[in-house]
């Protein structure tokens, strides 16, 4: 199954560069989850168009996984199905 990588820069909350990675897939695949980001990467963001299952877990810190709560079809936007996400490593503080 292919999975398609892309780099991502984000300002953090000093305003400094933090590099991360995107990965868009398909399927759940849990190798996409564990091994966490690549060498030289802060996050990994994993963009799927087909819900994950039940048992998805995400065990590596700075991994988020994004999966609709439904199939979506090649050409529709991902950010349009809700989401269900899954991520650990990720601050839950809310900013002022």
């Amino acid at each position: 199954m292919e999975v398609r990588r892309f780099m991502l820069t984000v300002p953090d909350e000093r305003s400094r560069p933090q590099p991360g990675e995107v990965l868009l897939a398909e399927r759940w695949q849990p190798k996409l989850a564990e091994s966490g980001p690549q060498q030289g990467n802060r996050f990994r963001i994993v963009l799927l168009s087909q819900p994950a299952p039940a048992s998805a877990h995400v065990s590596s810190p700075n991994v988020a996984v994004l999966t609709p709560s439904h199939p979506i079809e090649t050409h529709t936007r991902v950010s349009e199905p809700p989401l269900v996400v899954l991520a650990t490593g990720a601050s839950s503080k809310a900013r002022k």
